[in-house]
């Protein structure tokens, strides 16, 4: 009878209590609730049935997402770059080689005997030459200078003996999100990938990397270099260079804990590369304030070509009522970059390095919860919020929302690592108003090789999303310059 009072009672308080728990969760606000549902989700080594998490997407949000991946685009620009996942170019055999030759080449020894000369045709009637030497000088002293020899790129091949000497054997090799992933006989696994940069910043990149990793800096990769010193393989026309593989998963911006995680793992990268000696006197530091000019002027290019040009079609007549919104608003973000503080911080000497491709792809969560930075071959000294502007402006566009509660995050948790100044505050409003998506959409459509007179329907979509959002991001930038720059916003 005490046990059956004793069971009730409990079960009564615990009522309550969860009670009293959804009471007060509808009174937080959303970003409170996502903390708490992250906060309170057993890890996925606890979850009975890890395999249900893909089955509850909806149909629509799988359509969405394979539009958004056809329609993205590889761009040169590092204000905004792809996230898309990528295909490696190359075909397995193709790589299988290019693995051989990087972990496991062939000592190339020197020959026992030496080759037969050739003799001639005994059916050969050509008689031997009657040249005496002064004849040979005067025709060498009278011919005219000939071009030097040129070597053939396309046909050269790597010399097996200036490769690293390993004698690690490559077992399997697979494509993985556009490389190649090589697992060596012993179990170590490394990363195989085509450079699609010149070869001065690839030696640029592998000088980078050892450097952050003899100051403690381990989030980066670590580049495989051979015997000569070379961090790449030369094959063909073509460079290749490898690193040990680091394992974890994309980060995902629906989760605001590895946001977070993210900026503090950009803190660390900015602030210990500063101590770093200087790298590659030939590599110049990132023309920010000329890129956004050109991206202005583009625009510009664009709304003179669109006015006039006859049948508009849907796509172009949306994009059209953007441009004059666009336009003010790069006009007020460049108008930014004369502050005198701004200035400051774009003239800095003691700007560190800035990865410039921060993508959901290239932010790696480890197992440990730790996240790490990959493909670094944009990196380059710049203002270090140039970095969180790509986070906080790409963490709002995948969630969907320009608010307050997806920005604060990311930034408390940078400053814990290392403040930001005025001057950066101001230049993060400048980033931010400038209208990077717009541009971005516009080069998409217009200046793609597989450009058409009629844009696609992936293209049309993601050019309606962005018009969907400009609300919510101008609301966003009216309330961050009141109360953090206290910069006057004009309306645009």
């Amino acid at each position: 009878m005490l046990n059956r009072i004793g069971k009730t009672t409990f079960d009564r308080q615990q009522k309550s209590t969860a009670q009293v728990i959804s009471m007060n969760k509808k009174n937080t606000p959303p970003w409170l609730q996502q903390l708490w549902k992250e906060l309170t989700t057993p890890p996925a080594i606890m979850r009975s049935k890890p395999s249900d998490a893909p089955a509850a997407r909806s149909k629509a949000a799988l359509n969405d997402r394979v539009l958004d991946e056809d329609a993205e685009e590889l761009t040169e620009s590092p204000t905004d770059p792809d996230d898309t996942p990528k295909p490696p170019q190359h075909s397995t055999k193709h790589a299988e080689r290019i693995s051989r030759q990087y972990f496991s080449p062939k000592k190339v020894g020197k020959p026992i005997t030496k080759p037969r000369p050739k003799r001639p045709s005994r059916s050969s009637t050509k008689k031997k030459s009657t040249y005496t030497q002064a004849d040979i000088v005067t025709a060498v002293r009278s011919s005219a200078p000939t071009a030097p020899n040129r070597i053939n790129r396309k046909k050269r091949r790597p010399n097996p003996a200036a490769l690293t000497d390993w004698s690690t054997k490559i077992v399997a090799i697979e494509p993985v999100n556009g490389i190649w992933r090589c697992q060596a006989e012993d179990g170590t696994l490394y990363a195989l990938k085509q450079a699609r940069i010149p070869v001065a910043r690839l030696r640029f990149l592998a000088s980078v990397c050892d450097e952050l990793h003899k100051q403690g800096f381990h989030e980066v990769p670590n580049i495989v270099k051979t015997t000569s010193g070379n961090p790449f393989l030369f094959d063909g026309d073509e460079f290749f260079y490898a690193y040990e593989w680091m394992p974890g998963i994309p980060m995902r911006y629906e989760s605001l804990r590895q946001i977070g995680d993210a900026a503090r793992t950009l803190a660390r990268f900015h602030l210990v590369s500063k101590r770093l000696p200087p790298l590659g006197t030939s590599i110049r530091p990132y023309p920010l304030a000329d890129d956004m000019r050109q991206k202005q002027a583009d625009l510009v290019a664009l709304a003179e070509v669109l006015k006039d040009k006859s049948g508009l079609d849907e796509y172009d007549q949306l994009l059209a009522s953007q441009l004059r919104s666009a336009l003010a608003q790069g006009n007020h973000a460049l108008a930014m970059l004369t502050i005198p503080e701004v200035e400051t911080t774009l003239n800095d000497g003691n700007n560190g390095l800035c990865h410039l491709d921060v993508t959901a792809n290239n932010l790696i969560v480890h197992p440990n919860g730790n996240v790490q930075l990959i493909d670094l071959e944009l990196v380059n000294r710049a203002p270090r919020v140039v970095d969180l502007s790509h986070l906080l402006r790409r963490a709002m566009q995948a969630r969907g929302t320009w608010s307050s509660e997806v920005a604060i995050i990311p930034v408390v948790a940078y400053n814990r690592i290392d403040p930001l100044q005025h001057g950066e505050y101001l230049l993060l409003e400048a980033l931010l108003t400038f209208p990077y998506r717009l541009h971005r959409l516009q080069k998409n459509r217009y200046s793609s090789k597989s450009s058409s007179r009629t844009s696609t329907p992936a293209q049309l979509l993601l050019l309606k999303k962005a018009i969907l959002l400009e609300a919510d991001r101008q609301s966003f930038l009216r309330a961050y310059s009141q109360q953090v720059t206290r910069h006057n916003w004009s309306d645009v």
